[in-house]
This record gives structure tokens, sequence and C-alpha cells, in this order.
């Protein structure tokens, strides 16, 4: 049947339309590998730890409040940030923060 899609094609696009996980994203100063390290046991509404480009990973996650902020400590030392276009410039430091 002319223009009728295979099964590995249905497939690839069913894929590419659940492959993004929901929740806020939190860019981190180290590779992937070495921050699903740290987060391991860790829990808090981590969902899914992606590469983000050379020494640099993507958390999505759902924390929120002291959750959000633990996350954030496990990273102060590396720097983070919520913006990925931020993520070249200075980081570490919470736009969420009470200091």
């Amino acid at each position: 049947m002319p223009g009728a899609l295979s099964g590995a094609s249905r497939f690839c696009e069913h894929w590419e339309l659940m492959h993004d996980p929901k929740g806020q994203r939190l860019f981190v100063k180290l590779g992937p590998s070495q921050v699903r390290r740290r987060l391991k046991g860790f829990g808090h509404g981590v969902r899914q730890v992606q590469s983000a480009g050379k020494n640099r990973a993507v958390i999505i996650h759902t924390a929120t409040r002291e959750h959000l902020a633990e996350l954030e400590a496990l990273f102060a030392d590396v720097g983070f940030t919520h913006e990925e276009r931020e993520l070249d410039g200075p980081v570490g430091q919470s736009p969420h923060s009470t200091e």
C-alpha cells in the first residue's frame, strides 16, 4: 500500500512524540555519568539525566522547595543553572535562593 507506514516507521514516530519527559530542567557542568553517580539513591523527583554536550548534563526533575534546594546543593561545587544559555557563564547560585 503506497504511503502506508511500516511498523518500524510508526514506532519511530511514536517514540519521538514520547521522548521528551515532563519536568523542569537543571543544567549542570558535569558529564551525565558523573551526575548519575552523584544522584544515586537521591530520588526527590529526578526523572532523567541527559547529555547536554561535552562535560554538561541536564537533569529533568519535578523537585520543588526543599527537594530542589537539596538537588542544587549536590552540584553547588561544579555549577548549575536553570537556563541552558546561562551554562557558559558563571553559574552556581540559584535564582531561587534567599541569600
